[in-house]
């Protein structure tokens, strides 16, 4: 079974910036500069009605090692090939996650992907999450199957046509 990536406890003023993780991850992702990212969290803030953010730049560079993390071994899953055994590599730990203990005693996965659908003949991509408990499946093949088969029965679900998924993040939570 592989392990996820040990996160340290987040400090006060990280726990304070995670109102802004939507902005702190797409920053990681796109590789976008402080200056980018303070204006993105500054813009949120703004949108909220607040005269200012409220966080600090400790917490936020906190909560941007964890986001830089996850988009490195997110990295690593899409472009391993699939039968490439499922390591520790592959797994993060974001920073919601359950206590290290109570991960080992009871195993959950997320796996975050980017699914393309068809609606009203237009594709479409969004973000979507799919759950596991126990274990996971031996090889990264097998964890793409199982989140587009998942995948398809969104797609059902929505009344939508199911184009495909790309994108993996694979979280210990």
């Amino acid at each position: 079974m592989p392990r996820s990536q040990k996160n340290p406890a987040l400090s006060p003023q990280a726990k304070s910036a995670l109102a802004y993780w939507p902005q702190i991850q797409r920053a990681a992702a796109l590789g976008l500069t402080t200056a980018d990212l303070w204006s993105d969290i500054r813009e949120a803030a703004e949108t909220l009605g607040l005269a200012s953010p409220g966080v600090t730049v400790q917490g936020v560079s906190q909560l941007r090692g964890i986001a830089a993390g996850i988009e490195t071994r997110a990295g690593r899953l899409n472009t391993a090939a699939d039968s490439r055994r499922l390591i520790s590599e592959f797994v993060s730990t974001p920073p919601w996650a359950r206590p290290p203990g109570q991960r080992k005693a009871g195993q959950m996965f997320n796996v975050r992907f980017q699914h393309t659908t068809l609606v009203n003949g237009e594709p479409v991509t969004e973000w979507r999450t799919t759950k596991f408990s126990g274990r996971l499946p031996r090889t990264v093949g097998q964890l793409r199957d199982l989140v587009a088969g998942d995948a398809v029965q969104m797609a059902r679900k929505y009344n939508s046509e199911h184009l495909g998924v790309d994108g993996l993040q694979l979280f210990a939570v």
